[in-house]
């Protein structure tokens, strides 16, 4: 018996050091550089990405091997903006590459929305069914609704700077998330959910936010550990689990049916915007596509608007500049969709947040297809996985001049005649590039804006906590961030 277990423990060994060896010396990617445990196992990328720690794990990585990293035996990781077009972006008559399904397939009870579905042909009729009501003109129709929230979120920083001590601080990571959800659920359900009126989050709403831990695990197994599915699908189809995932699934499908079921309300939302196109859904993809709205336009936009504020709180000479440029327009009520948009300094401020503090800071994974494909002036074989890394690009020496600190003006008119003339301003693509770019841009755009220039009108605000904030976060699929406290 002890021969036997000694002889399968070396078999093992000699299997893990035979695979090990033939993905250092004799694997397809073998020419890429890398940490030499990435290049040989998957192990130290699933450790990452366990513990939360992948988008450091990868930053360090680029800084020591340079472009283009190999951070496991199958997956490249690319930060240079050639490598937006090469993967992303329809070019030289290629289509962009397909998504890596381990990440984006959805779970089964309902069927893939825009974020989730692989094949191009199917993306491209979702999208054209939503892509109306995301236009700047379709928005400018739901700009009051927008600013009615807002309202609410001025009013509650209002009566937190009414009261003394603690009680005068406010989280906004929390009322940011209260904005963001009644927003979205306004545009998707027809009503919001209540957050800012209640200021605390609804049971449906702490499911929706627990999700991206799930959609990491997930993809950790499909993705590293294929051959741990079926323990994972059991995990995942427990009796407590499934009972969980059927009460989020019957929330957003109730709340979806009975908007369809009112037909035209008073002021146009995503569904009368998309009426003359909804033969060309199902109603499992209505449930689907509310759901992905719900989280994919709202935790984002948060991160965003904590990123903002961070920067601004910490660097208040910045933050006097914003808010001389606001008073530009004379009052708060010419802060509209137009006029802010206009705003210069402000913009670059959401731009420069969005490089420092990227609302997508992992890769966007793609699947090499069949035939490979030339990426960045290399040819790529087939079933290899690559992608943009924005955290590592956006805070890359190569990309940018002074990369690590807080610089709004490199993204003025007059940077090109300044020493941030070479810096490549192109690469930042926060809601992605090519046909897959996030249909909610605009609209992000829009809300951060409004909120943004309405909480710095309004209100001195000061950060209590000024060190450790944004360098502690760890993330699944999105930033776990902590408490962002303010004080008037």
């Amino acid at each position: 018996m002890m021969f036997l277990i000694l002889f399968l423990f070396a078999a093992l060994c000699l299997w893990i050091s035979s695979k090990c060896i033939y993905n250092v010396y004799f694997h397809p990617l073998r020419s890429y550089p890398g940490p030499w445990l990435c290049r040989a196992s998957s192990i130290p990328r699933i450790w990452h990405r366990t513990i939360g720690t992948n988008i450091p794990h990868a930053h360090r990585a680029h800084q020591m091997y340079g472009p283009v990293v190999r951070l496991s035996p199958t997956e490249l990781s690319y930060i240079t903006s050639d490598a937006w077009n090469d993967i992303y972006a329809r070019h030289g008559g290629n289509n962009a590459l397909p998504k890596e399904p381990a990440f984006n397939t959805p779970t089964g009870e309902l069927p893939p929305g825009l974020v989730q579905v692989v094949d191009g042909a199917p993306h491209a009729r979702q999208r054209r069914v939503f892509a109306p009501a995301f236009t700047n003109t379709a928005l400018k129709k739901q700009e009051e609704m927008i600013l009615g929230h807002v309202r609410k979120l001025v009013a509650i920083f209002q009566r937190a700077s009414e009261r003394s001590g603690a009680e005068s601080e406010v989280n906004v990571t929390d009322v940011f998330n209260f904005l963001t959800f009644d927003v979205m659920a306004d545009l998707s359900f027809g009503r919001p959910l209540g957050l800012l009126d209640a200021e605390e989050y609804s049971p449906w709403v702490k499911n929706v936010l627990a999700v991206f831990q799930l959609i990491s695990i997930r993809g950790i197994v499909l993705f590293y550990l294929p051959q741990l599915k079926s323990l994972m699908l059991r995990a995942f189809t427990s009796k407590a689990v499934m009972e969980k995932r059927q009460t989020h699934i019957a929330y957003a499908a109730g709340l979806v049916d009975q908007r369809l079921d009112q037909g035209e309300l008073d002021r146009p939302d995503i569904w009368s915007l998309v009426e003359k196109k909804q033969d060309l859904l199902t109603r499992p993809e209505t449930y689907a596509n509310a759901a992905t709205f719900m989280a994919a336009g709202t935790e984002t936009i948060t991160t965003s608007l904590c990123g903002a504020v961070w920067f601004l709180t910490n660097h208040r000479e910045r933050m006097d500049i914003v808010r001389k440029e606001l008073r530009g327009l004379k009052t708060a009520e010419n802060f509209t969709m137009e006029s802010l948009a206009k705003l210069e300094y402000l913009n670059a401020v959401i731009n420069e947040s969005m490089r420092l503090y990227p609302p997508t800071p992992d890769m966007l994974y793609r699947l090499v297809p069949e035939g490979g494909a030339d990426i960045c002036g290399k040819h790529v074989p087939a079933g290899m996985v690559v992608g943009l890394h924005q955290y590592p690009a956006y805070h890359s020496a190569l990309n940018f001049h002074r990369p690590e600190e807080f610089i709004p003006e490199r993204w003025l008119p007059s940077a090109s005649e300044n020493e941030f003339a070479n810096d490549d301003r192109k690469i930042l693509q926060p809601f992605s590039k090519g046909p897959r770019t996030c249909i909610g841009k605009n609209l992000a755009m829009h809300e951060i804006r409004l909120a943004l220039a309405h909480i710095l009108w309004h209100f001195d605000i000061f950060v209590l906590e000024t060190k450790g904030w944004m360098e502690q976060q760890k993330t699944n699929v999105v930033w776990e961030k902590p408490q962002l406290i303010l004080r008037r």
